[in-house]
Parts: C-alpha cells; structure tokens; sequence
C-alpha cells in the first residue's frame, strides 16, 4: 500500500521482491526490519536483516537482471520503493551518491560471503563460533572492550535449531571463551584461544570423514 509521500506500507511477511522476479525498483527502508534470503533448492537461507536507512534491491542497478534474493517483511515495513530508471539517473549525475552505492555494495557483500562461508564448516559449534567471531571483530568485541549482540537471526542464516546455537552460545560461556553480558551482548575473551578451537574443529570436519 503506497502513501501520499511515496512511502509503501508492508505487513509482517509481505514480501517487497521474490527472488528470481524483474529487479525494477529498490527499496529505502524508512521503518522497520526486512529479512533477506536466498532460496536454494527447497532450502531457505537468511542472507541478512535490514533496518531503518538500509536499502534492498540495489542489483536492479545492472539493469536487466532479476532479484537473486527475496526480501520479506519482519515487522510492519515502511519503504520508499526506487524505480530503476530513477536510480540510474541519479548514479550518473551524482558521483557522490554513485560513490556511496558502492561502498554499501561492498560492504554488505563481504559480510554475505563470511556469512555464507560458514556452510562450508560441518558442526554446529564451528558454525556458531565462526560467525560469532565475524560479528566480534566488526565492533572491536574482544576482552570486553566492546560488545556485541548476538544475531537474532543466526539460527536463519545457519539453518540450524535456535536450541542448537543457544547450547553452542552457553558452551562456550561456559568454557571462558566468550563474555556474556545481562543484555545478551558478548564479548569474545581469548582471540587466540578461540581461534585455536576454531581452527581444531575446521580440521576435524576436513578429515573426519
């Protein structure tokens, strides 16, 4: 539903764009969060999640391509849809905001691939661990000099059981790897030490076959 500002209204689970549609439009995210996932096979996979001054859709800059990915309302949205000759335009008058596309571009493709690479690991904890440690050295959380919170949506985009991870989260406290906080942030507490597990449990998956 559009409003008199050009601003669209989505409910919980409306869909802004399906994967595979006519990449047409991008989406400014005015207010309220939108998960973006890839469908592969009959499996769904959490890419990311998107907030307020986030944008979605920007492959439609390419021009005739579709989307490689859905984005679906989590909470009520309200975004400001760009059509593509629009965007286009705007990137060839203003260097500035062509320049600044593609720092976000860059910027959330390499957070995709450190999320994406966890696949390539086999147990859940190696999983975890992995994209823990991405989060924690974004924000400098390492001996409580920083915290980070924990992804709400880490069991999505690990395609493993909510459960699972808030075990592998508590072992690790547990073990005095990590720092938990009473606001659910973490802190990782030996980088070396937690790299040396990782590195362990890596290669144990590479040759326990």
């Amino acid at each position: 539903m559009a409003g008199e500002s050009g601003i669209e209204v989505f409910e919980p689970q409306s869909v802004l764009y399906r994967q595979d549609d006519a990449a047409d439009r991008l989406f400014i995210i005015h207010s309220g969060t939108v998960r973006v996932v890839r469908r592969v096979f009959r499996e769904e996979f959490t890419v990311e999640t998107i907030g307020p001054g986030h944008v979605c859709g920007e492959v439609c800059v390419a021009g005739g391509t579709s989307y490689p990915e859905s984005a679906i309302a989590v909470d009520r949205v309200e975004a400001i849809p760009v059509h593509v000759e629009a965007v286009q335009e705007l990137l060839r008058s203003n260097g500035d905001v062509a320049l600044n596309m593609a720092r976000r571009l860059a910027a959330r493709l390499t957070h995709a691939h450190y999320r994406m690479a966890s696949f390539a690991v086999r147990s859940s904890m190696a999983r975890v661990m992995l994209q823990l440690r991405v989060e924690a050295l974004r924000r400098g959380a390492v001996r409580k000099r920083a915290w980070a919170p924990i992804p709400f949506d880490l069991p999505e985009v690990l395609a493993t059981e909510r459960g699972t991870v808030r075990a592998c989260i508590k072992k690790l406290s547990e073990d005095g790897l990590i720092y938990l906080d009473a606001n659910g942030q973490f802190s990782i507490a030996d980088l070396i030490g937690y790299d040396r597990l990782l590195s362990f449990l890596e290669l144990r998956d590479r040759f326990d076959d």
